[in-house]
């Protein structure tokens, strides 16, 4: 379903992997698995933040990745921008690879201790059928942290501050929807206050109507991306702000606005 526009998103998702390697770090380094497995990481006061993961080639790609809680001996907190990223080649001993096989891989378990996934974490993580997040996670920084992702997301019950609901991923603290799995698509969207970027990606496909409830103030970037059987948008008049690209590109021929919005961000509706 995805057409130009899914190509235009792919260049800035590589375009935003391209600065994120231009940051080099003294502290960085790589742990090796007994099975070939490739952990890289930098080193951020005094704890490690997962960078990339790939597979040596010639090794098996495991059905089941699972990241170490210590890397260098120092524990893991952080999963960084695009950490397993499996869209783009890497170069190795002067040949190109893919980081590793993703037909192989079901299941990516993010180990107790880590407390935040950085902006754009998951990014480009294709055909993966299951994510486990650990109940020490506080922070997933908002933008695009499951962009070109199709995963379920499995969260540890004791995680106080998020939920998994009928496959909404959603912020207790701030009642914010940051992600929908694909088993949330027949499910009407939560009673959330606030919708972050890109997360309707799995859901807009399977509604030519996109109806948000009438408790959502705030609609972030990218939340009707290249859907290009939309009919109509309805925004109800809690919503006081549209982000910047909130609405971009898509086929919808009819919006309902309402009296109340203060901010109508910028390519709102490009």
């Amino acid at each position: 379903m995805r057409k130009k526009a899914y190509k235009v998103e792919i260049i800035l998702c590589c375009l935003l992997l391209l600065l994120a390697t231009m940051n080099v770090n003294a502290s960085e380094g790589t742990y090796v698995s007994d099975s070939g497995e490739q952990f890289e990481y930098v080193v951020v006061n005094g704890y490690a933040r997962l960078t990339a993961y790939w597979v040596l080639p010639g090794r098996d790609t495991p059905a089941e990745i699972r990241v170490p809680k210590e890397l260098g001996g120092y524990p893991l907190k952080e999963i960084g921008l695009a950490a397993f990223d499996n869209w783009n080649t890497i170069e190795y001993q002067g040949e190109t690879y893919n980081p590793y096989d993703k037909d192989k891989v079901q299941r990516i378990f993010i180990p107790e201790g880590v407390t935040t996934l950085k902006d754009g974490a998951f990014a480009c993580c294709h055909d993966i059928s299951e994510i486990s997040l650990p109940s020490t996670l506080d922070t997933i920084e908002k933008g695009f942290a499951f962009q070109h992702v199709t995963a379920e997301i499995v969260l540890a019950e004791e995680n106080q501050n998020h939920i998994v609901n009928n496959g909404f991923l959603i912020d207790k603290r701030t009642d914010t929807l940051l992600y929908c799995a694909p088993s949330a698509k027949d499910q009407p969207l939560p009673m959330v206050k606030r919708i972050e970027a890109h997360a309707l990606d799995n859901y807009g496909y399977f509604h030519p109507i996109l109806t948000f409830p009438e408790t959502v103030e705030y609609i972030g970037g990218f939340n009707a991306y290249d859907l290009v059987d939309l009919e109509a948008i309805v925004v109800p008049e809690s919503v006081v702000e549209l982000s910047d690209y909130a609405f971009f590109c898509n086929s919808a021929t009819n919006v309902t606005l309402n009296e109340g919005l203060k901010r109508i961000g910028a390519y709102a509706f490009a």
